[in-house]
């Protein structure tokens, strides 16, 4: 229904807030106050990069586990590349 959509949408926005904030936290925590130009560039791609990485690592490992026998995942025939179509349409990524 348009409200469980809504929930699930919600969910997920939470979820990449949760992840974003706590990255935020970590890099705040490693750096040093009065970071050079350099330093702030350094921390700005490892923060972007750890954000990217954790807000893809569930979608990518649930996908993968429609190839793995020993996950208990309805292994229907074909399963792998419909779910990979649909991460690329997710993503609006090219064939």
């Amino acid at each position: 229904s348009q409200q469980d959509f809504g929930l699930l949408v919600k969910q997920l926005r939470q979820k990449c807030e949760d992840i974003r904030a706590r990255e935020i936290q970590k890099t705040l925590q490693k750096y040093p106050k009065d970071l050079s130009h350099d330093q702030l560039e350094d921390a700005l791609r490892e923060c972007s990069r750890a954000i990217v990485s954790k807000i893809l690592h569930d979608p990518i490992t649930q996908t993968k586990a429609f190839k793995d026998p020993e996950m208990e995942i309805d292994q229907e025939e074909g399963s792998f590349e419909v779910a990979g179509r649909w991460l690329r349409r997710f993503f609006r990524l090219t064939a």
